[in-house]
């Protein structure tokens, strides 16, 4: 028995700082017009460590995506899609037209945000793609989505209650702290999306055991401690 408790505890502590995971991102799109490649961007944001950048031909409206990638102790990865009828279009093109703010993710319409997982999607328009259907998969992007009309909504209470064992609930926990502890947005933060502190302690016990939670809870502890 106190084996098989030892092997479990492993395995947890393993999954909670597994760094590889897999995907793989499949597409249709219903008109097609000149667009002939698809391309799955996710710029690392560790420094020193690359990014992702992959290309992949779009046949009779479909694309298939997949690969392995490093979390490089980060929670989720994020990434982006965009298509083209031009095959060539570099890593370098697409950082500058974002640094450039020709390109905007999250927020242009020939961009699709995702979080590097399994997840079929449905597009109607090439290079209209912000609004996606997801047909199959996307467990961590169908959060994505809901927890950024949270903020909209302003009910992180309720999504972090549905969800406490999600990567988002903690991301955004971690957000609003931030902005609780700003002099601009302190105490309007906690008065309209409730207090860190109290949003933590909802959180499933994986979530806080995390790299990400035990360094929040050191954070806000320190804080109460000063004030």
């Amino acid at each position: 028995m106190k084996l098989r408790i030892l092997f479990l505890l492993a395995i947890s502590s393993l999954s909670l700082n597994a760094q590889v995971i897999n995907f793989n991102v499949q597409g249709t799109v219903q008109k097609i017009q000149k667009a002939k490649f698809v391309y799955l961007v996710s710029l690392n944001e560790v420094k020193g460590k690359p990014d992702l950048f992959m290309i992949s031909p779009l046949v009779n409206g479909q694309f298939q995506v997949s690969g392995k990638s490093n979390l490089d102790g980060a929670l989720l990865r994020y990434g982006f899609l965009f298509l083209d009828e031009r095959g060539d279009i570099s890593l370098e093109d697409v950082k500058l037209n974002i640094k450039s703010n020709k390109w905007f993710v999250g927020g242009t319409a020939c961009l699709k945000s995702i979080i590097l997982e399994n997840v079929k999607l449905e597009f109607e328009n090439p290079f209209n793609i912000s609004n996606s259907k997801i047909l199959d998969g996307g467990f961590y992007l169908k959060q994505y989505e809901e927890v950024m009309l949270t903020w909209k909504n302003r009910d992180l209470p309720e999504f972090v209650k549905k969800y406490p064992d999600s990567p988002f609930s903690l991301i955004e926990i971690e957000r609003l702290y931030n902005m609780s502890t700003s002099p601009i947005g302190g105490k309007m933060g906690v008065a309209q999306f409730g207090s860190p502190k109290d949003l933590f302690a909802a959180l499933s016990p994986r979530m806080k055991k995390t790299k990400q939670g035990i360094e929040l809870k050191r954070k806000m502890d320190q804080s109460l401690k000063i004030k």
